[in-house]
């Protein structure tokens, strides 16, 4: 399970997960190269847990506004991509 909010996103983007990742990637609409990246152990410093399930916050502000994709990654497997829009 992945939920991404809120989107559209001005600040910060919680992303509500069945579990941990091992990495996030964010890419813009255009490129193939992550313009942010947090592995396992940034992961784990920006992580809480509501309702029994593990919430991960992410900082955006300092990102140009636009479309991105979010890619999580689970033992070198991707396992989930969403869509989401800073404004």
């Amino acid at each position: 399970m992945l939920v991404a909010y809120p989107n559209p996103a001005t600040e910060t983007l919680t992303l509500q997960l069945s579990s941990l990742p091992q990495q996030i990637n964010l890419y813009t609409e255009a490129s193939t190269i992550a313009v942010k990246s947090f592995n396992s152990k940034a992961i784990n410093d920006l992580k809480s847990s509501k309702d029994g399930k593990q919430q991960v916050t992410l900082n955006v502000k300092d990102l140009p506004r636009g479309i991105y994709y979010l890619h999580i990654e689970q033992k070198d497997k991707k396992t989930g991509k969403i869509r989401v829009q800073l404004i």
